[in-house]
């Protein structure tokens, strides 16, 4: 018996399969700071300790405007 396939479910799973890999949910780490924001709103390029309290310090993620 052979199983004929309708090439346009093939073509929707393809376009749908397209669509869902390509929105990234992964968050793009722009700056780290402080948790205990001991030095206020000042951020640093690379992770680390705060120089303050020792604490790791926190990535902030890039925000929809960021991107615009």
């Amino acid at each position: 018996m052979k199983t004929k396939f309708n090439p346009l479910a093939i073509m929707i799973i393809l376009i749908v399969s397209i669509v869902l890999s390509s929105c990234s949910h992964t968050k793009e780490i722009v700056a780290y700071q402080c948790p205990m924001k001991c030095e206020k709103e000042k951020t640093y390029e690379q992770a680390g300790k705060c120089p303050v309290c020792k604490m790791s310090l926190k990535g902030i993620e890039a925000s929809k405007h960021d991107h615009d």
